[in-house]
């Protein structure tokens, strides 16, 4: 007898997709209820666990188009209910604070990225290019 296979891949068909999903959803739930049992944000257990069965560690379920398309849904429906979840005086209380932070972490990498480029002799376009650059 051959040993189970347990990778998923949603291009097989409507039935593997289904399957897929499901895998997907059922290690979602059970990172985010260990996550609440230790004191961690839901979401955390959600994408660690994704990262688990995912290829990079375990490779239980090999993404494609169909899970990328409920991915995309999903991250529009987080983004949903984080802003249901906002309110306009939590925002503005922050808001300068927020401001400041947005602001200097991009000029600041932003000048330092040029500064780097005018110090190592480059022209105006390779020094530009070195700021706008990010990792």
């Amino acid at each position: 007898m051959a040993p189970m296979d347990l990778r998923f891949a949603a291009a097989g068909g409507a039935q593997d997709a289904l399957v897929a999903l499901f895998v997907v959803l059922l290690a979602a739930k059970v990172g985010e209820e260990i996550c609440r049992r230790i004191g961690q944000p839901a979401i955390v257990g959600e994408i660690l666990a994704g990262v688990v069965i995912g290829p990079s560690v375990l490779g239980v379920v090999e993404p494609d188009d169909v899970l990328e398309v409920f991915a995309q849904l999903g991250v529009v429906f987080l983004l949903l209910a984080v802003g249901l979840e906002s309110r306009f005086a939590d925002m503005r209380a922050v808001g300068g604070r927020a401001l400041r932070v947005g602001v200097l972490g991009v000029i600041l990498p932003f000048l330092g990225g040029f500064a780097l480029g005018e110090a190592l002799g480059e022209g105006l376009e390779v020094s530009l290019f070195a700021a706008s650059a990010r990792r």
